[in-house]
């Protein structure tokens, strides 16, 4: 059998039959299973695809099978064991592409409730291979209401990430008192919030996990900036918050000091299944 490494990814011609679970058709009541969660992927995708297959980023997990995907945005429902899961194959044509580590895109399926895959956008441009994750929340929950409306009224989905906009504090910082803090900004596992920097215009963000279980930040995204040092973009890095503890993962500075600043985060994280299996 022959492969060919194309840009981080396994080109094989030869698909291994096995066993996995499929989509779920009627949108009707779901009892899921203990320990399980339903997970909702999201394929938009400009080409149509088939044998699309979500695999469980560590072993025990449940593999997702899509047999194909036609152009556009599609859901697909799975009930499947909670954990975390990655894009990791599809058929385009008559190539089949594997990711491997930090080229697949992963999110997680909490136990007892639905986890958002974000919108999982697969490109071939010049035997390349692209896959970007977008987590677009109010048009995920459309989408689900359209296609799902029973599912919908029963799972009330909860973003894996958190976005907020954030204005220079009016506040003028003196060395030795407490800095104002912001309301955080909170979902069902974890929360932001921003700290005026003391002796400075700087703002700090903090990120807290309040689950049971040590989650790993995958992703911290600044968009949409005015005047900040920072770069204005998506960094991958790895920031391990053990259960119940909080970290200043970033500290944003003004590039004018004169001048008020603005700018949107997004921060993505997945669970550390390496740092054992905790209950909720």
């Amino acid at each position: 059998m022959q492969i060919l490494k194309i840009s981080g990814l396994i080109v094989v011609v030869l698909l291994t039959a096995c066993s996995n679970v499929q989509p779920i058709q009627q949108d009707q009541p779901i009892l899921l299973a203990k320990g399980n969660g339903l997970a909702a992927v999201v394929m938009n995708t400009e080409d149509p695809l088939t044998e699309v297959f979500v695999k469980p980023a560590a072993s025990g997990g449940t593999t997702m099978e899509i047999p194909s995907v036609p152009v556009g945005r599609t859901i697909y429902l799975f009930e499947v064991k909670a954990g975390n899961y990655c894009l990791q194959q599809f058929h385009f044509g008559q190539i089949e592409f594997f990711g491997q580590g930090a080229d697949v895109e992963c999110f997680v399926v909490p136990e007892g409730q639905l986890g958002y895959s974000g919108d999982l956008m697969p490109r071939v441009n010049n035997r390349q291979v692209f896959i970007h994750q977008d987590y677009d929340f109010e048009s995920f929950r459309a989408l689900l209401h359209r296609d799902y409306p029973k599912v919908a009224a029963q799972f009330a989905p909860q973003a894996p990430s958190a976005s907020t906009t954030v204005e220079p504090s009016a506040q003028t910082p003196v060395p030795g008192l407490p800095v104002k803090a912001e309301k955080p900004r909170c979902n069902l596992q974890t929360c932001m919030w921003f700290e005026d920097v003391t002796g400075g215009q700087s703002q700090a963000i903090y990120i807290q996990n309040k689950t049971q279980r040590t989650i790993r930040i995958t992703t911290l995204q600044l968009y949409d900036c005015v005047n900040i040092k920072q770069t204005c973009s998506t960094t991958k890095v790895n920031i391990r918050l053990p259960a119940h503890t909080s970290r200043q993962v970033l500290v944003v500075d003004p590039a004018d000091p004169a001048g008020a600043y603005a700018y949107y985060v997004r921060y993505l994280y997945v669970f550390d299944l390496s740092a054992g299996k905790h209950q909720f």
